[in-house]
């Protein structure tokens, strides 16, 4: 294992503040995407959706600013030393990312799906809910949880064990996952599984590259594979 590396705590620099302008054009665009491509606003399902979702974020980045700002910082801040694979990677899945709502929007305008019972609603709000705070957990238990693969030399980069670090290795990636089952259903479309299960594959890809990264450059990171034996799904995967 690594050596814990303190550093001094910060508050919110220009990187932070970017990373927080950023969610919000993402969140911007995300709305926009989806009630323009529903033709109508009136869509309550909709709305059910982007006031989840912001709140969730909302009151995460308040948590993750109060625990951690450095994080904030950091997750806003552009890496030359990101893995070359990881930057085509954070394009290409980016796309079938944002045709989620541009389909689901799709589908309640045109009528693909059929309709879905309201319990598919609200078990899609709890798989969401759900996803977004596993997510956040790895986030605060992992003061290392970038947005882009990298090994942190300049961030005293050591191995973290704790939390749901203690049953699967990535355990973020599986919040993200739940968050793409999830979706559809609140919205009441199919069709959307079709763009989030394209997004789920690039997550499994970027799951076996980043855990291969770690194995080979990161410090104790084999020896904790061998104790916490699986990437995403405890006993399976």
């Amino acid at each position: 294992m690594t050596t814990m590396v303190h550093l001094p705590k910060q508050g919110l620099n220009r990187y932070g503040i970017l990373r927080i302008l950023t969610l919000m054009i993402f969140m911007a665009l995300l709305s926009a995407l989806l009630f323009i491509a529903a033709g109508r606003i009136d869509w309550v399902w909709g709305w059910v959706y982007v006031g989840l979702y912001v709140a969730i974020l909302t009151i995460n980045g308040i948590f993750l600013i109060a625990k951690n700002p450095e994080l904030v910082n950091v997750r806003g801040q552009p890496r030359s030393d990101t893995k070359g694979w990881d930057k085509v990677f954070v394009w290409v899945a980016a796309l079938p990312w944002l045709a989620i709502p541009v389909v689901a929007g799709l589908d309640v305008r045109y009528g693909w799906s059929v309709p879905m019972n309201l319990n598919l609603h609200f078990a899609g709000i709890i798989v969401f809910v759900l996803g977004n705070l596993l997510a956040f957990s790895a986030v605060l238990e992992n003061r290392h949880f970038e947005t882009t693969v990298r090994i942190q030399q300049d961030r005293g980069h050591q191995v973290i064990t704790t939390g749901p670090y203690r049953f699967v290795r990535h355990p973020g990636y599986v919040g993200v996952i739940l968050t793409m089952i999830g979706t559809p259903l609140i919205l009441g479309t199919w069709w959307a599984f079709v763009p989030g299960a394209l997004v789920m594959v690039a997550i499994l890809y970027r799951t076996v590259r980043e855990d291969r990264t770690l194995r080979r450059e990161l410090a104790g990171y084999a020896e904790y594979a061998q104790r916490t034996r699986s990437r995403l799904l405890p006993g399976i995967w």
